[in-house]
């Protein structure tokens, strides 16, 4: 199950929810894994293991697409985040889900653009004059680079690989 975005007023709604969808799941002999935020406040991680099989802890977005540019999924974010969740889960319970993807934030924009592994090197690639060089950030272990179009608007593409994995 993948609800995404459930706002904290909504949330004993979705719970009351997977409870009675895991009961009548039971039923039948069927197993249910919900998706859940890997860093959100407004959840409570032990409750719904205590009504699901499986929690799927979605490892990314630590910046995303309506915010600043940053990395994806930073190892010391993932780690941090991982600690916590690890503190309050089973791991027999736990599924830990990577991305495979990146955002194209414009400066001065408001909004980023989600763009799959392969257009983000294809960015790197067909950049302005020469391929653009892609870094990989010692801190975050995540890749990104940055270049300009012709009209001046500059990029900053940050995204995963099997590195940053």
């Amino acid at each position: 199950m993948d609800i995404e975005e459930v706002p904290e007023a909504s949330q004993s709604e979705l719970f009351t929810f997977m409870r009675e969808l895991r009961a009548e799941f039971q039923t039948r002999g069927l197993i249910l894994a919900q998706a859940v935020p890997f860093d959100n406040p407004d959840w409570d991680y032990k409750a719904y293991a205590g009504v699901t099989d499986y929690l799927m802890l979605m490892a990314y977005d630590q910046h995303w697409s309506t915010g600043g540019a940053g990395p994806i999924a930073g190892q010391d974010w993932f780690e941090s985040i991982l600690k916590k969740r690890m503190a309050e889960l089973s791991p027999a319970q736990t599924i830990i889900c990577f991305g495979n993807y990146g955002y194209n934030w414009t400066k001065n924009e408001k909004e980023g653009e989600d763009i799959s592994f392969q257009q983000s090197l294809l960015a790197a690639k067909e950049s302005l004059d020469s391929p653009t060089e892609i870094k990989f950030d010692p801190t975050s272990k995540n890749p990104y680079f940055s270049y300009s179009e012709d009209d001046g608007k500059e990029h900053t593409i940050w995204f995963l690989d099997a590195a940053s994995l």
